[in-house]
Formats: C-alpha cells, sequence, structure tokens
C-alpha cells in the first residue's frame, strides 16, 4: 500500500504536465479515434499506433489532471 500512496502523492507534481499533455491533444486536427506525430505518435511507441485514441487519451490525461475537459 506504501507504493500506491507514494504514486498518489506524487500526481500533482505531474499535473502540469498532465494539463500540457491534455492541451495538445486537445488541440491536434486529427480525427478523435486515431493519433498522429503531432499529438501521441513518436518512433518509440510504433508498434502501437493502431491502438491510439484521442479521446482515450484527452479521458485518460483529464483524469490525471484533475480538470474537465472544455
Amino acid at each position: 500500500m506504501g507504493c500506491l500512496n507514494n504514486h498518489a502523492r506524487a500526481l500533482p507534481r505531474f499535473s502540469g504536465d498532465f494539463t500540457e499533455a491534455q492541451w495538445r491533444v486537445r488541440s491536434c486536427e486529427c480525427g478523435a479515434e486515431t493519433s498522429c506525430y503531432a499529438c501521441l505518435r513518436n518512433f518509440r511507441n510504433q508498434r502501437f499506433h493502431e491502438q491510439f485514441s484521442r479521446s482515450d487519451a484527452l479521458t485518460l490525461l483529464t483524469a490525471l489532471a484533475g480538470t474537465h475537459t472544455v
């Protein structure tokens, strides 16, 4: 349980990063059910590209940032 508490305490420190990532994903012009190199994709995660969804990523980032989508 201690490890989980440590992660929960660390989340506020990353809130700004989640908010910035949220902005990047929300403002991208690719389809909501896909992704591109401007929002989610990069060379290192290319084997997962077909599984990425901007809308799913935005849902996760919103929960992590503790904010609501606009």
